[in-house]
């Protein structure tokens, strides 16, 4: 996805999908985007996915983001998160394919997060990691964090678990030791 306009300086972001296949791009209908938020845009196969973030953390928006239906070729509205997972500025996402996995703050003790699945259209809630996320990513099918341990900083971290893995299947956490 690229945008052509400041999504600061006006509430209509014009949107253009780029097909590495035929290697054009193509328009996407204009998006509209809620007053005092900010689209995070997020990469990966499949739909089109935006998320809106708020600087006034931990106010949630009444709509978390939305995603583009190749059907119907309008944008669908996601919804709030559950429990109100607020999507921060510097909040940790990751996808894999239909399913996109945000977490409320990096530098914060972690919370649960909130998974949603473009198929189903359904927000459900995802167990906190086990350390402070600094980023996420998705490899084999899995969510891998990467961060520090609880209530540390960077320069603090105690040698131990630097990453982590989500099955997004089991719901479940696996911690990975530090690099040798």
């Amino acid at each position: 996805l690229a945008h052509a306009e400041s999504p600061y300086a006006t509430e209509t972001v014009a949107l253009a999908e780029l097909n590495p296949t035929k290697a054009s791009w193509s328009r996407l209908p204009s998006l509209r985007v809620p007053a005092g938020a900010a689209p995070i845009f997020i990469a990966g196969s499949g739909p089109p996915i935006v998320l809106f973030r708020t600087d006034s953390c931990p106010g949630a928006l009444p709509n978390s983001g939305v995603y583009f239906s190749p059907t119907t070729e309008t944008w669908q509205e996601m919804g709030p998160t559950p429990n109100g997972v607020p999507l921060c500025a510097n909040a940790v996402t990751a996808r894999i394919n239909n399913l996109v996995f945000l977490w409320p703050s990096a530098n914060q003790t972690p919370t649960a997060g909130a998974m949603f699945d473009i198929t189903s259209g359904r927000w459900t809630e995802v167990p906190a990691p086990p350390l402070m996320p600094d980023a996420a990513t998705a490899a084999g099918g899995r969510v891998v964090a990467i961060g520090r341990g609880i209530g540390t900083s960077m320069s603090s971290s105690p040698p131990g678990p630097m990453a982590a893995l989500l099955d997004p299947l089991a719901s479940q956490w696996t911690l990975v030791s530090r690099p040798p």
